[in-house]
């Protein structure tokens, strides 16, 4: 019998949604790259509504933490896969 790979363990979501953090680690990207696809429209994220009634704030609006869902970063992973005709090498995926 042939041993497979071990491939490495995803992060396991506890909740549907992920903070920015949570949500790199899931992709395997660091949290500035998640910020990139958040503001160039990539990547949505979610806000909750909520009540505030400290002073001088409009009781109806959204809560401040940024949150992803967990279905969206699938989503991400899906889109963005490719077939490569020829074999990748580990210089030619280094950046510098």
């Amino acid at each position: 019998m042939k041993d497979e790979p071990i491939a490495p363990e995803k992060p396991r979501a506890s909740n549907r949604c992920l903070d920015i953090k949570a949500a790199a680690e899931y992709l395997g990207v660091s949290a500035d790259t998640v910020l990139r696809l958040i503001n160039t429209g990539v990547l949505p994220i979610v806000k909750f509504p909520v009540q505030r009634t400290s002073r001088g704030v409009d009781p109806h609006g959204t809560s401040r933490r940024v949150l992803i869902d967990v279905r969206d970063l699938d989503d991400l992973i899906e889109h963005n896969k490719e077939t490569r005709g020829a074999p990748l090498s580990l210089a030619s995926s280094r950046r510098g």
